[in-house]
């Protein structure tokens, strides 16, 4: 039976799967020297998690679960999103973000792949699916953390851009009224078709342009939060966030 622990909570995030397993006690009594009661752990352990597609392993995070609680220190549990495996990577290229300059990111990094790539959104889904009921009942997991930085660039995929013009679209209701709204008349700047309107580069484009890029933007990544949000709230009733 684990011990209760009130708030008020210090901890750090920990990444056990950087080191061998053999360090995680002498990493805790570190941590309990330290006065922490509270650990935030998985946020990059996508690989770990899931070395191959479909065939997961929680056996260690259980095992690092269990430790920080028999020293009284509570979880919180971060999905691993941020951090495609490489089997995904090879599988599906195209869940790279795709720069301004027309150049796709590699595997390797963080927040580098796109989250409205139908097929990174559906590998997410199924690994926070998955991590969810694995630990959605685990009283010593106080909370859950959504990917990493979710802010981190944009993405000029075919699939954003696609996107782009559906939000504009949807937005003014025709070319023209778009037009019209944001003064195209000026320097010729005005479209005959939602799909010839760029997403802002180096260039100089006109400020709407900048305005609407970034809300369309920002709420595609609100969209892979709530998406997360949802799968996590079948399956427990510890409180969500992301930094």
């Amino acid at each position: 039976m684990s011990t209760k622990i009130n708030p008020p909570y210090l901890g750090s995030a920990y990444y056990p799967e950087d080191w061998d397993e053999s360090q995680i006690d002498s990493d805790i009594a570190e941590m309990v020297r330290a006065g922490f009661n509270v650990a935030r752990v998985g946020e990059f352990a996508w690989r770990k998690m899931e070395p191959a597609e479909g065939k997961y392993d929680f056996s260690w995070l259980h095992r690092v679960v269990d430790k920080l609680a028999a020293a009284g220190i509570k979880t919180i549990m971060g999905t691993p999103t941020a951090t495609p495996p490489i089997w995904l990577s090879r599988k599906h290229p195209d869940i790279m973000a795709v720069m301004d300059n027309g150049r796709q990111k590699k595997h390797g990094g963080r927040r580098h792949c796109c989250s409205n790539d139908p097929h990174y959104r559906a590998a997410s889904a199924k690994i926070v699916e998955a991590l969810a009921r694995e630990f959605g009942g685990d009283e010593n997991v106080i909370g859950w953390q959504i990917d990493n930085e979710i802010y981190r660039d944009c993405c000029f995929c075919p699939v954003c851009l696609k996107g782009f013009a559906e939000y504009l679209a949807k937005k003014y209701g025709s070319i023209d009224n778009l037009n019209a709204a944001w003064n195209l008349n000026l320097f010729s700047q005005a479209y005959d078709s939602f799909d010839e309107v760029p997403p802002p580069s180096d260039a100089w484009h006109n400020p709407h342009l900048h305005l609407e890029w970034n809300a369309f933007q920002s709420e595609s990544q609100i969209a892979f939060v709530h998406m997360q949000n949802d799968i996590l709230k079948k399956h427990t009733s510890a409180p969500v966030g992301t930094d």
